[in-house]
């Protein structure tokens, strides 16, 4: 039950994600990819969810407690409080070659636009 509605959430976020404006920074794009994802999840109400995305940059940002001041401060600091809302969930680290499925749906994307 829970890889279905984890699935469904990967897949209503990479399809919203195709309707964004082209971003120039694989940064700002992947803190954007966890920002949606983070607000579907608050929309059905999750818990105890684990995103692994695989951009180590942004993950750090969003793991340092410490004030950002980078292009990227304001969706670092909007992820940080969509995150003290949700019950238990967490944002690790993983490599791209652990996070196939969403590394292909990103090549598709780029490679429809």
């Amino acid at each position: 039950m829970v890889e279905e509605v984890v699935f469904f959430v990967s897949i209503q976020v990479s399809l919203k994600l195709l309707l964004l404006v082209t971003i120039a920074f694989v940064k700002h794009f992947e803190l954007q990819v966890i920002k949606v994802g983070l607000q579907e999840l608050q929309n059905i109400q999750a818990a105890n969810v684990l995103a692994e995305p695989d951009c180590l940059k942004a993950v750090t940002d969003i793991a340092n407690l410490q004030q950002t001041h980078t292009v990227e401060a304001g969706i670092v600091n909007d992820i940080r409080c969509i995150l003290h809302d949700l019950h238990n969930v967490r944002i690790i680290h993983v490599l791209r070659t652990c996070n196939r499925v969403t590394h292909r749906i990103a090549t598709m994307a780029y490679e429809a636009s």
